[in-house]
């Protein structure tokens, strides 16, 4: 069983915007790692207010 895969789709442009799929995918890792940053910040300062 053989699968053709078509890694160039990554280098193509997206159909909205001005960037590539490749973009798209490092654009949500970014917004990932920034939101479990905050997440993680928040957390702390909830649990340093609630700690007793």
């Amino acid at each position: 069983m053989s699968i053709d895969w078509n890694w160039g789709i990554f280098l193509q442009q997206a159909p909205f915007g001005n960037t590539t799929y490749l973009g798209w995918i490092w654009s949500g890792f970014q917004v990932t790692i920034a939101l479990s940053i905050c997440a993680w910040i928040i957390a702390f300062l909830v649990g340093e207010v609630y700690w007793q």
